[in-house]
This record gives structure tokens, sequence and C-alpha cells, in this order.
């Protein structure tokens, strides 16, 4: 809605501009101020939906700790560890296991980044997510490839920085199912 909002309003100036070339015989005066009502109108809609991300995102992150930048820089970088102890809901449990590469980076408040889970193949994800207090983190993924498979990596970053380890929910890609399980990662 809000990208719409933009383009209504960038389109709405540039039909003012458009306007602007064939003068008006009958009322030139008129017709300026027209052109001009609609270029107003145009900049009030680009900024009304600008200001609309902002306060979205705003929104969005309240709930996310602000970080220092000693814990922005423990998180940013590559971690490498595993998911284990995979089981899908309802089934016998699985003995599953992928390893996971992380590489993420840590803003004020925001995180985000990107994994590669590997078992049988590759699975690549974008991953964004935040700290819910100095060591608790919540990171949410979606997959890149156009399959169905998404979650959520409740982790505990320890406090030298150097490993984070805590539970996965998911929509497993390949078993259709809700998938849980363990995950640890240590810094590279």
């Amino acid at each position: 809605m809000t990208t719409n909002a933009i383009l209504l309003g960038l389109f709405s100036i540039l039909l003012a501009i458009a306007g602007s070339a064939t003068p008006s015989v009958v009322n030139p005066q008129g017709h300026f101020e027209t052109i001009f009502a609609a270029i107003i109108q145009g900049f009030f809609i680009v900024v009304a939906a600008i200001v609309a991300v902002i306060a979205k995102e705003m929104y969005a992150n309240r709930s996310l700790k602000s970080l220092s930048s000693a814990r922005r820089k423990a998180v940013t970088g590559t971690w490498e560890g595993s998911a284990s102890n995979l089981s899908v809901a309802g089934d016998e449990p699985v003995t599953m296991e992928f390893t996971i590469t992380f590489h993420l980076t840590a803003g004020r408040k925001k995180i985000k980044g990107t994994a590669a889970f590997h078992r049988d193949r590759d699975y690549e994800v974008d991953i964004k997510g935040g700290f819910h207090s100095e060591s608790y983190l919540k990171l949410e993924y979606m997959h890149r490839q156009p399959i169905i498979g998404f979650g959520y990596i409740i982790l505990r970053l320890d406090d030298e920085g150097r490993e984070m380890s805590g539970k996965v929910v998911a929509y497993g890609a390949k078993s259709h199912k809700i998938v849980v399980g363990l995950v640890t990662a240590q810094k590279k």
C-alpha cells in the first residue's frame, strides 16, 4: 500500500509537470495554480507514505533491545554450527541433523543476514531479527528458493560472544510439517 501511495504521488507530480508543457489559452494564471496544487498534492502523498513506512518500522522494532557496540561486534560475522535432534510433529522422533552457516550483520536494534542449511542439499535462507535482552536473540528466516520453508530460531549468546545455542521451530520444506530441534553455532 505504501509503495502505491509513493507511486501515486510521483505520478501526480509528473502529470502536473507534463500539464505545464501545454499552456492554457483561456486562463494562464489558473493553469499555473492547478499545476502547483498537483505538485503540492503529490509531494504530500510521497511524504505521508515515507512517514508511514518509518512509523511501521519503529512499531515493529519496539520490543527489540538496543545493543552495545561490543555486542553488535560479537554478533556480526560468520557462525558455523548445526541443527540437531530435529523431530517432526506427529511422528516418531527422527534423528536428523543439518549443518548451518550464518552470515549476520548487527545494527543498533536489528540483525539481518543469510544462512545456509546443509543436509542432502543446500537450503539458502534470509534472516532478520533482534535481541529481546542482552543475551537472547530471536531470528526469523524464510527460504530463498521457490519452496515453502520458514521458521524461528531462539538463541542465547554466551557472555564471551563466541557461542550461540537454542531452539528452532520451523515449517519443514521437505516434510511439510512443523519441525523442532536444537541449534548451536560458534563464531568463526
